[in-house]
């Protein structure tokens, strides 16, 4: 409770609403457990690992929406905020590219980096941007 108010009072001096802190520090900080994963299995070669670690957690993402219909007791998509939509729809939009990049298998990379995994970063970053155009 007390480090959820001191990083709200902390980022709201620095301007950041509470969805750009939990789409970018927060979301940070809880993905570290993937983002070692990944590193790891990355360096064993096993590559199968890693990228089922990052669709398993986006996978399992969407059915909290069905356990919190579940536990209310009714829908609660019709009572989400615009960001809150804005974020699942921006989820959705990079796990798409990166399932294209998985079909389409390309070679080339550019700073270590496939196609989709350089398409994903700059989606991301206009995504978190255009968080600031998402009305209330």
């Amino acid at each position: 409770m007390y480090i959820e108010r001191s990083g709200e009072e902390l980022f709201g001096r620095w301007g950041m609403s509470g969805v750009v802190f939990g789409a970018t520090v927060l979301a940070a900080a809880t993905s570290l457990p993937e983002l070692s994963t990944g590193l790891t299995s990355t360096r064993m070669g096993d590559h199968k690992l890693a990228v089922s670690d990052i669709f398993g957690g986006n996978a399992f993402l969407p059915v909290l929406f069905l356990l919190a219909t579940l536990l209310s007791g009714s829908s609660v998509l019709p009572r989400a905020h615009n960001t809150d939509i804005y974020l699942t729809a921006l989820g959705g939009v990079l796990t798409l590219v990166y399932m294209t990049g998985l079909v389409f298998r390309p070679r080339r990379q550019w700073l270590r980096m496939g196609p989709d995994s350089l398409t994903v970063l700059v989606i991301y970053i206009i995504g978190i941007v255009g968080l600031a155009f998402v009305p209330s």
